[in-house]
């Protein structure tokens, strides 16, 4: 390896993502609106069976929210929906709660 090529990958690996804005916020900027994560965790428990591109595209028609089927996926993954069965699981469970 020449030295350019050692001092690029050492500043690479050296590099960390900011987890904060200038406000002192620790969520990052492009992560999904509350609001929108809100909507996607009841239209998912509403409907456990759909996967989530199928997801995506009923939240645009149906609330003319414009999401991708990666972002569906990101929200269940922080929820723990990632599944069919945990769907059902996390809606039995809240329905048991009330």
């Amino acid at each position: 390896m020449s030295s350019i090529s050692c001092r690029i990958l050492k500043q690479w690996m050296s590099f960390s993502a900011p987890t904060s804005n200038a406000s002192g916020d620790t969520s990052l900027q492009n992560r999904t609106d509350q609001e929108i994560a809100n909507t996607v965790i009841e239209f998912s428990l509403d409907n456990p069976h759909l996967g989530q591109v199928q997801v995506s595209n009923q939240l645009k028609k149906h609330y003319q929210i414009e999401l991708s089927a990666t972002g569906v996926r990101n929200v269940w993954l922080r929820e723990n929906m990632q599944t069919c069965a945990l769907r059902v699981h996390k809606k039995e469970s809240l329905s048991a709660a009330i």
